[in-house]
């Protein structure tokens, strides 16, 4: 009898060698992640009027699945996990892992002239697609079981404005 091959999966991860193309989009990354950083280590998002605010809140009055995550980088900056997990579980969860792997690949890039390329699964980018849009729905829903994923509120009225009040869309 014939022996059988079993199909081996191709690697999820490849490492190439890097172009310069992507030594130069290495270095933006590693510089402007150290920039935003030192940035947001520096200031509260909450007191300053400067740092845009969500379009999505703005305009709709809904938190989207990223509303809260540049107080809960700062928090998270300032080694105050239980904070950032207020302001947006979503951001540890899916979002540092995530970034660590970007900044990881941007560092082999720099480092040894190797390109980390990360292959997702089939299904991978949908799965992330419909679990972010389910706790775009469950943050929004107006009920105090929910109310523990969505981010506090901006206390500074100077620093929220006018028009950071959630849009009233109920039938008059």
């Amino acid at each position: 009898m014939g022996s059988h091959r079993a199909r081996r999966r191709p690697s999820p991860i490849i490492v190439v060698p890097a172009t310069r193309r992507q030594h130069i989009v290495a270095l933006l990354v590693l510089t402007g992640t150290t920039v935003a950083a030192w940035a947001l280590w520096r200031t509260n998002p909450a007191d300053v009027p400067w740092l845009p605010r969500c379009p999505s809140a703005l305009l709709l009055g809904l938190q989207c699945p990223g509303c809260g995550s540049t107080r809960a980088v700062h928090h998270l900056l300032h080694l105050d996990l239980a904070a950032a997990w207020r302001h947006n579980p979503a951001l540890l969860v899916l979002g540092l892992p995530a970034l660590a792997v970007l900044l990881a690949a941007a560092a082999l890039t720099l480092a040894s002239g190797r390109h980390l390329c990360v292959a997702l699964g089939r299904g991978t980018g949908t799965a992330l697609a419909i679990l972010l849009v389910v706790y775009m729905l469950l943050r929004n829903i107006p009920h105090a079981a929910f109310d523990a994923w969505r981010p506090p509120p901006i206390r500074s009225p100077e620093v929220q404005g006018p028009a950071m009040a959630p849009i009233n869309m109920s039938p008059r």
